[in-house]
């Protein structure tokens, strides 16, 4: 009973699973994908009860069942090298990359937890635009674990799929622009750090259950259970454009002074002091234990003054992902605003140090 497999798609289904693998678990069968080959592609399942992602692979033989470890094994074989044979018994599974040979101990396939689920459809849009708005927002999630509606990014309907996130202290809101049908879920930052890493193609079709989100394409899908709690509506919170003072940067500089900052801060002082006057972008930190940092960044283009204080550490997190020019200011309520495309986001600004 074997099947046959490119190493390249192999190992590109192994190491999204591994995205799920449990260092750490008492269910052992965890840390293995199943595979469901059906004579003409392979099914590679994995999860860690709470997310599952499924690939689909090409495969020519037989119609089998087995199990395969999420193992550096597998980063060994040469994508450009001979097919992989893999051929199920009953004591386990024995892989065959050209003149290497492998032979598994591997867990029973009946006992894994496939998980059934009946989302409906929600959506389609853009890879490309599920990306940017993910990698636009992922990092402003609350990384704690006491605030659960907060753990993750909110897919929710306003006039069009928002994808949204907060700490409390900074938030960040991507509108795709796609019309959509009604969903208001917190995706766990674990699961969307597998979307990332599984999703390419053209279009993803999103779908929605009282407790679950599913992101799938043609040859992958992952299925989440949600964050439970209320997450806040962050358009109370964020500045419009057109109601604030803006200045537009390149997106490399500001980075660039990130970076240098913060050598010059540590935990009880990392507010970087930030005052736009007559084009010119002031910037400095000050730590008693380290000294003083001070620079200057000329905007592209600008409009009135401003001042504020921010966090450094969040300031590098939000325009890191972000593509070059990045617009900001601050109004009156002391808190900058970050323009970029399609995303909006707001740092809380600190107290003078």
């Amino acid at each position: 009973m074997t099947i046959e497999v490119t190493a390249a798609d192999l190992k590109r289904a192994i190491n999204i699973g591994a995205g799920l693998s449990l260092a750490r678990t008492p269910k052992e069968i965890l840390k293995y994908m199943l595979v469901r080959s059906t004579g003409t592609k392979a099914a590679f399942f994995a999860t860690d009860i709470e997310t599952s992602v499924t690939v689909n692979i090409p495969a020519s033989g037989v119609s089998m069942d087995f199990l395969l470890p999420v193992s550096n094994l597998f980063s060994t074989f040469n994508n450009k090298g001979d097919n992989i044979l893999i051929n199920a018994n009953g004591r386990g599974v024995e892989i065959r990359c050209g003149k290497s040979k492998f032979d598994l101990q591997t867990p029973d396939p009946m006992e894994f937890p496939v998980r059934q689920s009946m989302e409906e459809d929600v959506c389609s849009l853009p890879v490309n635009l599920l990306q940017a708005g993910v990698g636009a927002t992922i990092e402003n999630c609350d990384k704690t674990e006491t605030r659960y509606a907060l753990n993750g990014v909110c897919f929710q309907k306003r006039d069009t799929l928002r994808i949204e996130s907060t700490n409390g202290r900074m938030l960040g809101s991507y509108d795709t622009g796609v019309e959509c049908k009604d969903i208001n879920h917190v995706v766990p930052e674990k699961a969307l750090r597998v979307v990332r890493n599984a999703i390419r193609g053209e279009v993803v079709n999103i779908g929605s259950s009282e407790n679950a989100i599913s992101f799938a394409t043609e040859d992958c899908k992952v299925t989440a259970t949600v964050c439970q709690g209320r997450f806040p509506n962050l358009e109370m919170v964020l500045a419009a454009k057109d109601s604030i003072e803006v200045a537009t940067f390149k997106r490399g500089e500001l980075m660039q002074i990130c970076a240098q900052a913060k050598n010059m801060v540590d935990e009880e002082s990392k507010g970087m002091n930030l005052t736009f006057s007559k084009g010119v972008l002031k910037v400095g930190t000050e730590c008693k234990d380290k000294g003083k940092f001070y620079s200057e960044v000329e905007a592209i283009s600008s409009a009135g003054d401003w001042q504020v204080m921010v966090d450094l550490e969040y300031l590098a997190q939000m325009i890191e992902p972000l593509s070059d020019q990045i617009e900001m200011g601050a109004g009156e309520n002391r808190m900058l605003s970050v323009f970029n495309g399609n995303f909006r986001g707001m740092i809380a600004g600190m107290l003078r140090q």
